[in-house]
């Protein structure tokens, strides 16, 4: 693979129509998910932003105070931001009774399910939709799929 392949040349601007991709999103959820369900998908989603904010904020925190190299403080950061995505979705999206000894693996599995198939996408659809488009497509797959997964295996009452 070209070491160079998810790179964006300095001299182009990318400039991505955030309202259009919401837009394209709710209309997803909706005809995935019509009525309640579809607010669960977007406290789901919203869950996740956390959870990856988090995730990014302790990935700099480590790398600007020089205790981490890139990848252990990405790591770090992710099974971190996991956990909150964890506790956020058995408590507060799917208000889940099922124990954290049964909901955690299972959400582990799904989390790792997301990684292949975000992988995958971007193998296959980066060559011809560039980085962003191809990041912007898994995105959305793994947060539907994610979301139905965990809603109707990890979380499941």
């Amino acid at each position: 693979m070209n070491r160079n392949f998810f790179k964006i040349p300095s001299n182009k601007v990318i400039a991505v129509d955030s309202g259009a991709i919401r837009g394209e999103m709710m209309q997803a959820v909706e005809s995935l998910y019509p009525g309640t369900k579809s607010l669960q998908a977007l406290a789901y989603a919203g869950a996740g932003l956390i959870g990856t904010s988090v995730h990014w904020a302790t990935l700099t925190a480590l790398l600007q105070s020089g205790l981490s190299h890139l990848v252990v403080a990405s790591t770090i950061g992710a099974v971190i931001g996991g956990l909150i995505n964890y506790v956020l979705a058995h408590r507060r999206v799917f208000k889940s009774r099922v124990s954290h000894q049964v909901a955690l693996p299972k959400f582990t599995v799904v989390a790792l399910i997301g990684i292949c198939v975000n992988a995958a996408v971007l193998m296959i659809s980066a060559p011809s939709i560039g980085a962003v488009g191809a990041q912007i497509v898994a995105s959305m797959i793994v947060l539907l799929g994610g979301f139905s997964l965990n809603r109707g295996w990890s979380f499941r009452d």
